[in-house]
């Protein structure tokens, strides 16, 4: 263990569960897709339940391995999200700039949900398809009060703009504690 109170696992490796969270179809399998692979699907499949993704980075010195859960936003499974949930340490919020209604779920639905495990998550709030066109009804104000967040950033998936940025900004976050 370092003076942070990581703990590398047997092969020198930084663990964290990240999570993705948001409405069915604002991105999140994209910026997944986008940041482990460089890569973007036009056609579009609802996730089923969640599907996990492992993507090793450097920080700085360190070695860090990121476990990504992408997490199906659609109503029906949000019986099955809360164990999903379970043991991550940073959550990636996804709305889409273009659909406030994804937004208003992120703010009430999404945060109720991550309330329930009465734990304290690292968040960043991700506006993903600026490519689209912002609309520009998200306020970090009201992002702040809600949900404490870290950083909120614009982003497409499709042109890759912040994408990296997103998870560097939270990678940082978990390392430096």
């Amino acid at each position: 263990m370092n003076e942070q109170g990581l703990k590398k696992d047997h092969f020198g490796y930084y663990n964290f569960k990240v999570i993705l969270i948001g409405d069915g179809e604002v991105g999140k399998t994209s910026l997944i897709k986008r940041y482990v692979f460089n890569e973007f699907l036009t056609d579009y499949k609802a996730t089923i339940g969640s599907n996990l993704y492992v993507k090793d980075i450097k920080y700085k010195d360190k070695d860090v391995k990121l476990t990504i859960w992408d997490i199906a936003g659609q109503q029906k499974w949000e019986i099955m999200r809360p164990v999903y949930y379970r043991g991550a340490h940073g959550v990636l919020a996804v709305y889409d700039v273009t659909n406030e209604e994804s937004y208003k779920n992120l703010l009430t639905r999404w945060l109720d949900e991550l309330k329930i495990l009465k734990k304290t998550f690292k968040t960043i709030v991700i506006g993903n398809k600026i490519d689209l066109g912002d609309k520009i009804f998200a306020k970090d104000e009201e992002l702040k009060e809600k949900f404490n967040f870290l950083a909120h950033i614009k982003a497409s998936a499709k042109e890759g703009d912040n994408v990296e940025e997103a998870f560097r900004v939270l990678v940082e976050k978990l390392v430096e504690k």
